[in-house]
């Protein structure tokens, strides 16, 4: 049985509870003239019996929370996957929440954290107007609205937003025992990673807010890159840049590779220091766009694990987007749990992917065509 559908047997529990002193107290015979003691005995007895079942009935609920959210989005329920996390603790955890008053995205995950909070002993909320507590936020170095620090064990990590999800992250982030590190090739040009990720800025009659990540659409040419470092380190990695060129092997540390658009060929030597390290078991996130000219050594490569990077680029008459039809658009994707969660999505000026005879051992799998 699941924690909320004891938890709402528990409240159903105890509003029976209350609707029963409810009935009693219309069914009591009223006492004219009984006699004086046996009229104090009935009346003391009364609330005795009253109080201990209120009493008993609120300590019930207090230890089986329910929430009802009757909202369509559900947008007052932490997600299931942040509930396992805070329900799975077994470390304390303090988690302070600093928030503007005037924010409703901010107010949200306030209650959202407080929420949180409730699942679990572990987890130790605090919520903080920094305009009421000026010095607290000075003393956790917080400048700006919608921060979460999380501290466990004289560890802290410091979350951005207000998707309860991405502190949910920050705590298994925290928590975490090993740490895998993804490197970022730079050296040829590549977007970097450490540059302005994104910014947005919603203006409404009562206020403006930034950093809303509601938005459905966020357009910020070459700033991709610094984009996928912060939801790598959402989701607990560790990242940082390596380059290649000044490499005689991938660090071992490396447990994955990306190279995010580089522009200028890549030296014999690199291909073969990538060529070694995915012969040894790394893995690697290989983005190559129109105008990249593949290396021969990293063109045979590629060709070993089944694909060829066409010089070309894909015109699609069908899907595109506008009267672009440089601009391809993928309304389906293919079975994948990569893909599973992707919705419809455009690519500007890609080049094409073909397909070649594989060798033992090494499966493609495409996750779209146009």
């Amino acid at each position: 049985m699941s924690r909320d559908l004891v938890d709402t047997l528990w409240f159903a529990g105890w509003l029976a509870a209350l609707l029963v002193l409810f009935w009693l107290g219309t069914r009591l015979p009223l006492q004219s003239r009984p006699p004086r003691l046996r009229a104090l005995a009935f009346a003391w007895g009364t609330v005795l019996v009253a109080l201990g079942v209120t009493f008993l009935a609120n300590l019930a609920l207090s230890r089986h929370d329910a929430h009802f959210d009757l909202t369509r989005e559900r947008g007052f329920t932490p997600s299931p996957e942040a509930e396992a996390v805070v329900r799975s603790l077994t470390h304390e955890v303090r988690l302070t929440y600093f928030y503007q008053a005037q924010d409703e995205a901010g107010r949200r995950a306030r209650h959202l954290v407080e929420m949180l909070g409730r699942h679990s002993a572990l987890l130790h909320v605090r919520t903080v107007d920094p305009d009421k507590q000026p010095k607290l936020a000075e003393t956790y170095g917080i400048r700006i609205y919608n921060a979460t620090i999380l501290e466990a064990d004289g560890r802290r990590v410091q979350v951005m937003g207000t998707d309860e999800n991405d502190i949910a992250l920050g705590i298994q982030r925290l928590l975490r025992q090993r740490v895998t590190t993804v490197c970022f090739m730079e050296g040829h040009g590549e977007y970097p990673f450490d540059n302005f990720e994104f910014h947005t800025h919603v203006e409404s009659v009562q206020a403006h807010s930034h950093g809303d990540k509601s938005s459905a659409l966020v357009q910020m040419e070459a700033h991709g890159a610094g984009r996928l470092r912060r939801a790598l380190e959402a989701l607990g990695y560790e990242t940082r840049k390596i380059i290649t060129a000044t490499l005689r092997a991938i660090p071992p540390d490396c447990a994955g590779v990306v190279a995010v658009s580089p522009r200028t060929t890549y030296l014999p030597a690199e291909s073969e220091v990538l060529t070694t390290y995915l012969a040894q078991g790394g893995s690697a996130l290989l983005m190559y766009d129109l105008g990249f000219v593949l290396e021969p050594r990293l063109a045979a490569l590629l060709a070993r694990l089944g694909v060829s990077v066409e010089q070309q680029v894909v015109v699609d008459p069908l899907d595109h987007y506008s009267t672009d039809y440089e601009t391809v658009a993928i309304p389906v994707y293919e079975a994948h749990p990569i893909t599973s969660r992707v919705a419809l999505t455009f690519f500007p000026g890609i080049r094409p992917v073909k397909i070649l005879p594989t060798l033992p051992g090494v499966v493609v799998a495409p996750l779209f065509k146009s």
